[in-house]
């Protein structure tokens, strides 16, 4: 009696290939852009994927020259489907591209993006003057922003972010002692707020009133001596 189970016939093995797009746009969304574009290569499948992402992150700092880092960036923004951005991410050095920089924050406001991280490192320089897009600030899809950028920060009076709920300025600074109240009235539905490093001229007091804010997280490493109280609301 021949005691060696029966040998099943072994089914096909699956690859990556064989998932749905979704699935792979989602497990594309965890790895660096760097190889999410290099995987292009892999097939006729692969090939253009890439280009549906829904999270994009751009770092000079990866870069080893600045024109290798604006070429990639340009390159991925031009193949770039017209869906919608989850996350758009911007780590840079401001100098005299001021303009192709806007395009690029533009580029993801147009794209009905949900979470913004801008770090830039502004040069002072007379001939370099960069101000945050007043798009930024009428998004009616962001739920999150986070500034990290050392120059002066104007806030429309149109501005409007009926849907964010995290907001964190660092290092920013403002021209009027008003920008925290016109910034906050045009938050209606913010829980998270991030306060690090701000200046403002003339400031005295700061005022937040924000109805379902949840967390407050202020940090100042060189507290303005003119600024006598902190209120909320």
């Amino acid at each position: 009696m021949d005691r060696n189970p029966p040998v099943r016939e072994a089914g096909r093995v699956g690859s990556l290939c064989d998932l749905p797009d979704g699935l792979l746009h989602h497990i594309l969304s965890f790895l660096p852009l760097k190889d999410v574009v290099r995987t292009g290569v892999l097939s006729k499948k692969w090939r253009n994927l890439w280009a549906f992402v829904p999270n994009l992150a751009f770092d000079e700092l990866e870069f080893p020259h600045r024109k290798c880092f604006f070429q990639f960036v340009e390159r991925c923004l031009m193949f770039r489907d017209m869906s919608a951005v989850n996350s758009f991410s911007l780590s840079c050095f401001v100098r005299q591209d001021v303009p192709s920089i806007y395009t690029w924050i533009c580029f993801a406001i147009k794209h009905s993006v949900q979470k913004l991280h801008l770090c830039l490192y502004v040069r002072t320089q007379p001939d370099i003057r960069f101000l945050v897009p007043s798009q930024v600030f009428r998004s009616e899809t962001l739920t999150e922003l986070h500034l990290e950028i050392e120059s002066a920060i104007v806030i429309p009076s149109t501005a409007l972010l009926p849907k964010l709920k995290v907001l964190s300025l660092v290092r920013v600074s403002f021209k009027d002692d008003q920008w925290i109240g016109k910034l906050l009235s045009s938050v209606p539905c913010l829980e998270d707020l991030t306060l690090q490093d701000i200046f403002c001229w003339h400031l005295k007091e700061i005022n937040i009133s924000a109805p379902k804010l949840a967390r407050l997280y202020i940090v100042q490493k060189v507290f303005p001596a003119n600024i006598r109280s902190i209120n909320g609301a």
